[in-house]
């Protein structure tokens, strides 16, 4: 009888600590997932210029160097660092400062299909334009900025990082193009256009329609999101 109870105990000890080992597994597993979903993904390797160029400088190895990007955080206009190859020679169509990350639209004479919207569309994705509260960045806003959603005066992100694809009709920053003062005092920026998930757009149409959209303009290195539950809390308020 005692044996059998030992027996017994020993089993229900055992199935115990198979439990708490798989528990600890799972909870390490969800926990690095959510660390990598908060910090923007996988790492993807890009061109950036090591020193400022001119327009019409021609592109050089030298004059590259490799930027870790977030893969949430990557845009079709990126140009990977695998793709050098393609772009040593060509000559660049804006004038680039040191540190900025290399686009295939600041390169003279490449394919016009990337210089429309759907081509800054990235696979999986969907664009879609809201009505932000007009003149909200006194049109300082600019295509591939990153921005939060919220809803009405909520002080919860319905949606954060989100990218702007383009901002009224333009897809591209003028910082360098001179473009004239009526374009900067936001004449369009109340129209921008977010690069989304098909479920993403789905609630920010509803959002839209229960109050006004207003958005947090995020810097650039920050990659970090809140934990979901706030999200969630955010999405609740705007379907009630």
């Amino acid at each position: 009888m005692c044996r059998m109870r030992l027996a017994m105990e020993k089993n229900v000890l055992s199935i115990a600590l198979a439990t708490m080992l798989a528990g600890a597994l799972l909870l390490e597993l969800y926990v690095r997932s959510f660390e990598a979903k908060a910090t923007g993904g996988a790492k993807v390797s890009v061109l950036v210029l090591t020193s400022d160029a001119p327009a019409g400088q021609s592109l050089a190895r030298d004059k590259l160097g490799v930027r870790m990007l977030p893969e949430a955080y990557l845009e079709s206009r990126h140009v990977r660092a695998g793709d050098i190859d393609k772009v040593l020679g060509e000559k660049l169509s804006l004038p680039e400062r040191a540190g900025e990350t290399l686009l295939w639209t600041d390169i003279a004479g490449m394919d016009d299909r990337r210089l429309t919207l759907s081509g800054l569309v990235s696979d999986g994705r969907r664009a879609l334009t809201v009505h932000a509260a007009r003149g909200s960045f006194s049109g300082l806003l600019e295509p591939g900025d990153r921005v939060d959603v919220l809803v009405g005066n909520d002080d919860t992100a319905l949606f954060e990082n989100l990218l702007v694809l383009a901002v009224g009709t333009r897809t591209d920053s003028h910082a360098f193009s001179g473009a004239g003062d009526d374009h900067r005092e936001g004449a369009c920026d109340s129209e921008v256009t977010l690069s989304v998930t098909s479920e993403q757009a789905q609630r920010l149409a509803g959002a839209e329609r229960s109050g006004d959209l207003r958005l947090l303009l995020r810097n650039p290195d920050d990659v970090l999101i809140s934990a979901p539950s706030a999200t969630a809390a955010a999405e609740r308020k705007s379907h009630s």
